[in-house]
């Protein structure tokens, strides 16, 4: 498939750099041009809550009518992520979706809270609009690996929202890529992708991720699984 240009920026799946492009995010994004992407999963870094208004800022300049933003901001940082998103005019709150961690917990030392689960910020641009079928807000288990990167999360979160938010062939940026996970479950699904990173190195392993990655011949509707099934 010959992939069309995002602006300077040739999406994933390609043999050039394999759609992750190294830099800050912020100025990479400038060059996107408006309603280019159809969905955005950020999952930032939780302890610079800078670059959750940074993607926040992104979804306003560059998603769709109709497009998604899914923003991981991290428990604590819940509250400023809202009343920052209330700021933008063509950015439609959802709903919050819980992220249940498998056999890890996060301690928050501040609030000396251990949580057992993430949250997960639904927006859309533009006045919200029905999905197709019946969306899982919670429950979704979330097996974490750091084999590649520190902040690495598992891939089964990303590859159910994308399946169900999206069509295949659709745009999903990831400005925070880290070590790739949100491209390798697009290209599990046969989307697109658009992802930056800032630390080259990081970068270059997400691209061995990609090459490593295979799609499937047959992607199975997680609306049809069982819950442990979905997540697998």
């Amino acid at each position: 498939m010959v992939r069309a240009r995002i602006g300077p920026y040739l999406p994933g799946p390609n043999d050039e750099n394999e759609g992750i492009y190294t830099g800050d995010a912020w100025e990479l994004a400038k060059d996107i041009p408006a309603h280019s992407i159809d969905l955005i999963y950020a999952d930032p870094p939780w302890n610079e809550p800078a670059l959750i208004g940074l993607a926040l800022d992104i979804a306003s300049m560059t998603l769709r009518p109709g497009g998604h933003l899914l923003l991981q901001p991290g428990l604590s940082n819940v509250p400023a992520a809202i009343k920052r998103g209330d700021l933008y005019g063509n950015l439609s709150y959802r709903s919050i979706l819980a992220i249940h961690h498998q056999g890890d917990i996060h301690k928050d030392w501040t609030n000396r809270l251990f949580e057992w689960w993430a949250p997960l910020l639904w927006y859309s641009n533009g006045p919200p609009k029905w999905v197709s079928g019946n969306l899982m807000a919670s429950l979704v288990k979330n097996r974490k690996s750091k084999r590649r990167h520190e902040w690495e999360q598992g891939i089964e979160v990303p590859f159910y929202y994308i399946h169900e938010l999206t069509e295949e062939g659709a745009v999903i940026m990831d400005p925070f890529t880290g070590s790739g996970t949100v491209p390798a479950a697009c290209k599990m699904l046969g989307r697109q992708w658009l992802a930056f990173e800032k630390n080259s190195v990081t970068a270059g392993l997400a691209r061995t991720r990609l090459q490593e990655t295979q799609p499937p011949l047959i992607v199975t509707n997680p609306g049809q699984l069982s819950l442990e099934e979905a997540v697998r």
